[in-house]
Formats: C-alpha cells, structure tokens, sequence
C-alpha cells in the first residue's frame, strides 16, 4: 500500500532485526495526550520526542478500508508487524510483538495477529475496539467515556487497561496512578513504544 501523500517518520534501525516505523513513543510526559479525536486521526507530536503517528496512516497502510483482514493482510503492502515496547519505573523493560495490525472502518477499529513476547498479550480484550477520544466516546463502558478518565485516547473495550497513551504519571507514596498508561504488569508505565513493520511476503 502506498500513501497518496509522504511524511515524514520516524525508523528504529536496532530493535529486533531494524527496519521499525514508530507509530507512538512516550518517555518523558513532554507532550499532551489528552486531546481530541482529530488530533489523533492526524497524528501529532515530535518525531525525535513524544509522538502519535496518526490513525490515518495505520489504516491506508494496512489497507483498511474493508474488515476483511484475511483477505487483506497478504494482499501488496497490506501486511504490517507491530512490536510494543514498555518500560515500569523499577526498570523492567518487556515487549510484546503481534503477527500483523490491522486498523479498519469509520471508527478505526483495532485487530491484531497472533503474540509473542514478554510483555503479556494485553490487547485480547481490546480486539475489535473502535478508538475514542476525550471527545468521540466509542468504548463499550455505558457510564463513562474512558478516555476522558485516562486523558487520553486508545482502543478502550470496558476498562483502561491496557492504554499506552493515557496520562503520564510516576508513582508516589500519594499518587497511585489509577487510570494513567499502563501494560499488565508494567504498571504504571514509564516508556512505552509501538512499532509497525511491513512483512514481505515472497511466493
């Protein structure tokens, strides 16, 4: 698949073999999250700093125009590996890598391939999510719109977690962070990163 128009990204060349388009980078808490569904159709942020690609680019790449992923994943450019990678303030670092992603329809909606890695499989109860915003409640929650409780927009289903680009917070003896981005176990987290690689597929 190709983009009707370039832009700029940017390519993780070490991790796992290189060749790493980065999708979302969080390290410092330098840039706002909490922003509305615009923002994060369109992406936002700083290549080198705290980023969001945009949920425009994930569905022309993967080609999800359509929620026939089966039919798609291997079609010319559709196929498209994620790798995540998430850091907790005590140091533990861990990955979880996804067969394909798969972005599709009006709402943006999220499936993913099978798993590997050491990170846990959080995106299980999130499979076929639409995405929300702080202003484009499309969680599955009847009293609340996630996002507004993380402050920050994901693939939420009936909960916050997993979120990756919810609110930024370090833990204190005060601050449990209830809410703010998470991975399983690495809880609250400190660095997280998603990363999308086209899988060539030879016959």
């Amino acid at each position: 698949m190709e983009l009707a128009n370039p832009i700029s990204v940017y390519c993780d060349m070490n991790s796992n073999g290189g060749g790493w388009m980065v999708v979302l980078r969080r390290k410092d808490g330098s840039t706002n999250f909490n922003l509305q569904m615009q923002s994060y159709i369109d992406g936002f942020g700083d290549l080198t700093g705290e980023m969001w690609l945009g949920l425009s680019v994930l569905r022309d790449l993967t080609c999800g125009i359509t929620e026939d992923v089966y039919d798609l994943r291997n079609a010319g450019g559709c196929h498209w590996e994620l790798r995540v990678e998430v850091g907790d303030w005590n140091f533990n670092n861990a990955n979880a890598n996804y067969e394909y992603i798969y972005i599709y329809g009006d709402d943006y909606r999220l499936d993913v391939g099978a798993y590997s890695g050491n990170a846990g499989n959080e995106f299980t109860p999130q499979l076929d999510s639409a995405f929300s915003a702080s202003d484009n409640d499309r969680d599955a929650h009847l009293l609340m719109n996630l996002a507004q409780v993380a402050r920050g927009g994901w693939w939420y289903n009936l909960d916050t977690t997993p979120n990756l680009c919810g609110y930024y917070c370090q833990p204190t003896v005060l601050e449990t962070c209830s809410g703010s981005m998470n991975w399983g176990w690495l809880s609250p987290v400190k660095t997280a990163s998603m990363k999308t690689r086209r899988v060539v597929t030879t016959y």
